[in-house]
């Protein structure tokens, strides 16, 4: 992405639900391109990362008030337009994904943490993109502690 091309993510109140922001920047002012919500409850994005104009995943969480846990929330720019992808939920707990790393299109992998379904033993949430499918990859997890990823970053 050129110094002129930046995308922020984020979330806004929208009544009594927190729902997706994603704003661009154009070398001159930033501006909000609309975003898709998953259900009509908590919707927040937390990471994003692009490889062209054309090509950016965001990632985070969402909340229905008729589930009982956070599920994980990723969301594609195809250069006109976001879109909801499919991500996996590991486990029956909270699901959330902090942090993307993108080295191409089709090569991405995000990281957050999930929870048993009491909300406890927080583990590491590993997944990554093949351009088709994202997947849930094992992670080694440091006992007893609560493990949790925050930010990922790769080399092209």
């Amino acid at each position: 992405m050129s110094p002129s091309l930046c995308v922020a993510v984020g979330s806004y109140l929208n009544g009594d639900a927190l729902q997706t922001l994603i704003e661009s920047w154009n070398g001159t002012a930033w501006s909000v391109i609309p975003s898709p919500n998953q259900g009509i409850s908590q919707n927040e994005l937390y990471s994003v990362s692009c490889t062209s104009s054309t090509a950016c995943v965001a990632v985070g969480e969402y909340f229905n008030l008729d589930e009982t846990a956070y599920q994980t929330l990723v969301e594609s720019w195809n250069g006109s337009a976001w879109s909801i992808t499919s991500s996996p939920n590991a486990g029956t707990g909270s699901n959330d994904l902090g942090s993307i790393s993108s080295s191409t299109a089709t090569k991405c992998a995000a990281v957050g943490s999930r929870s048993d379904k009491n909300g406890f033993m927080f583990q590491t949430l590993t997944e990554t993109w093949d351009g088709t499918v994202w997947r849930v990859v094992s992670t080694p997890r440091l006992e007893p502690n609560t493990n949790d990823f925050y930010l990922i970053s790769s080399n092209a």
